[in-house]
């Protein structure tokens, strides 16, 4: 039988009705396999945040003890970099936070979150004023890098209980700190990223 080029596209469009007819009826199906549960990391809820850590965290720990404070594991062993540091703290950490971990240690807190805070109440937003009534004479100032003529950065030292230093340190920019670390002593100073 010769079929004519109407009656092919007649079959092509009948064809085509079925497919999707059979799609959407099958589409509503429902199985009888139970919903898997996918564990999600713990998020670390803080907004308050000490010069010794976050949450159960402590600047210092290793990885493997941060794990075990934390409950699950910090960081899932991808994104070394060629300085030996990464940032993580995405999936359980509020958004604008990064813990910095190098050579298998937790370093640093980076913080960009408005609403992160000290105990004193200091975050992104405070004053110099506002830090000096804040931490007295724990406080120290030196010039910004990034500031104009008299603009200053805060930082503020002090002892864990191990006897390590640890701190934070505010970058101020047009008189109000604009991010802030906390963290070891001796990599607050440093800059963003792995140096």
């Amino acid at each position: 039988m010769y079929f004519t080029p109407f009656v092919r596209y007649q079959g092509y469009i009948s064809f085509s009705l079925v497919l999707i007819l059979s799609l959407s009826v099958f589409s509503g199906c429902q199985t009888d396999t139970e919903p898997v549960d996918v564990e999600e990391p713990a998020v670390v809820a803080v907004d308050t945040i000490s010069p010794f850590g976050v949450g159960p965290i402590l600047f210092g720990m290793t990885i493997a003890e941060a794990d075990s404070a934390h409950g699950s594991a910090i960081w899932n062993g991808e994104g070394a970099t060629e300085w030996g540091c990464v940032y993580t703290g995405t999936e359980f950490l509020p958004e604008g936070q990064e813990l910095r971990l190098s050579e298998g240690v937790v370093e640093r807190l980076d913080i960009a979150s408005v609403s992160a805070r000290t105990p004193e109440g200091i975050g992104i937003g405070s004053t110099l004023d506002e830090a000096k009534a804040a931490f007295g004479e724990r406080m120290t100032t030196r010039h910004s890098k990034y500031g104009g003529e008299g603009q200053v950065d805060i930082i503020v030292l002090m002892q864990n209980d191990s006897g390590v230093e640890v701190g934070y340190y505010f970058a101020m920019m047009g008189g109000l700190i604009d991010s802030w670390r906390a963290g070891l002593g001796s990599v607050i100073y440093e800059g963003e990223g792995c140096m």
